[in-house]
């Protein structure tokens, strides 16, 4: 908005404007206050034979680990994953039509603090076949197994902050989704009981407050 103008003469008649503008700013999440986390997609070992196999399990271990750090509420979870479809929606606000408010959300992304990077060493099914002389019956016994190496690494030094070496073996029908959800969940634990110990907030009478929450926590 015009609030005043004059021609100036001793500056060769150029004219000098005062105005009122509103400048748009876009407010950051509060959470980005918090230590910033990212969780990359598994390498797999050179050594894994079922590699299609080892990739399902990758893929399950990182999604459920991500899910686990985000419900704790003690980061601020990046995604690196689905950049393209990002990519896109910012292209959209720049489109004709959209309010040039929404202009204030471009240049915002953020780098990270830690990455999560890990390799799949071991993902198999293994089935057996037992027959029993007494009865002429066979018996089938399967073994779903899963080894998974991972590190936090801190991103401006290069600093192995954590890692650990986590492996499970299951007899039965089990499913290598749920295997790899089960490891991710108590890898999940790991990792905040290393950086961020539980804490006893407060106690008042029979009620105890602690510091971390989401699905982490179980009664």
């Amino acid at each position: 908005r015009l609030l005043d103008a004059q021609q100036m003469p001793d500056l060769q008649n150029l004219w000098v404007v005062n105005l009122e503008a509103k400048i748009i700013q876009f407010k950051q999440s509060g959470q980005l206050k918090r230590l910033r986390l990212i969780v990359f997609p598994l390498r797999v070992g050179p050594d894994v034979r079922d590699r299609k196999l080892a990739r399902q399990f990758g893929r399950a271990f990182a999604g459920a680990l991500q899910d686990h750090l985000t419900q704790s509420r003690r980061f601020a979870m990046l995604d690196r994953e689905f950049l393209e479809e990002q990519g896109a929606e910012l292209d959209f606000i720049t489109s004709e039509g959209v309010t040039t408010g929404e202009l204030a959300r471009l240049g915002n992304r953020v780098g990270t603090d830690y990455i999560v990077v890990g390799e799949v060493e071991t993902a198999s099914i293994e089935t057996t076949k037992r027959e029993m002389q007494t009865t002429n019956q066979t018996l089938t016994f399967t073994k779903t197994s899963g080894r998974v190496m991972f590190r936090i690494i801190d991103v401006a030094t290069t600093q192995v902050k954590f890692s650990d070496t986590v492996s499970m073996s299951v007899s039965g029908n089990a499913v290598i989704g749920d295997l790899a959800r089960t490891l991710a969940n108590r890898s999940g634990e790991t990792i905040l009981n290393a950086i961020f110990p539980i804490r006893v907030v407060a106690i008042d009478g029979n009620r105890m407050t602690l510091g971390q929450g989401g699905t982490t926590v179980q009664e």
